[in-house]
């Protein structure tokens, strides 16, 4: 990548990797929010599923 003062450098995908999870989750919350508040919709916590985080799902919606 390059930075504003035009070196280059790499990214540090170590660090990038240990906040994957965080990072998913972030991104999933945003998308979720963006698209429901868009479309009239509410989201309600998923049942939790034992080896599953939990999770929240849009209010309505079948799982199957």
């Amino acid at each position: 990548m390059q930075r504003p003062d035009s070196t280059w450098y790499a990214l540090g995908t170590c660090r990038l990797y240990q906040h994957v999870v965080a990072a998913g989750t972030l991104y999933t919350l945003t998308m979720t929010t963006e698209v429901c508040e868009e479309l009239g919709l509410a989201t309600v916590p998923r049942e939790v599923t034992p080896g599953l985080r939990p999770a929240m799902e849009v209010a309505g919606v079948g799982s199957g």
